[in-house]
């Protein structure tokens, strides 16, 4: 693996899911970096950049209008969704989970 920025060996630094605030990188440089445009739960971001990490995490970044955040997750994405769903998007599983059961209930009532 190429020598991490230093911004992402500070969010590495913190616990999963703990943001770093870092100043804004232009996309093409985060490309550059081995990033790639993502989907993310919204949080009032414009767009949001993903890494997968050898070891199986990933660099997630979230760009805002005036700063970009940086944090972990135990498991990328790209590596495994469904991992993903569950260690690091808790939230989304369970309101996709909530809207499957209501939209397949919802022609029995």
């Amino acid at each position: 693996m190429e020598a991490l920025q230093t911004w992402e060996e500070r969010a590495l630094s913190q616990g999963a899911h703990q943001e770093v605030r870092i100043r804004p990188i232009p996309e093409a440089h985060l490309v550059d970096l081995g990033y790639r445009r993502s989907l993310g739960t919204p949080k009032g971001q414009r767009a949001d950049y993903r890494k997968p990490l050898d070891d199986g995490r990933g660099l997630h970044v979230r760009e805002y209008e005036d700063h970009m955040r940086v944090h972990w997750d135990r498991t990328a994405p790209s590596v495994d969704l469904v991992g993903h769903l569950v260690d690091d998007a808790r939230g989304v599983t369970l309101t996709g989970g909530l809207t499957l059961v209501a939209l397949l209930v919802w022609p029995l009532l």
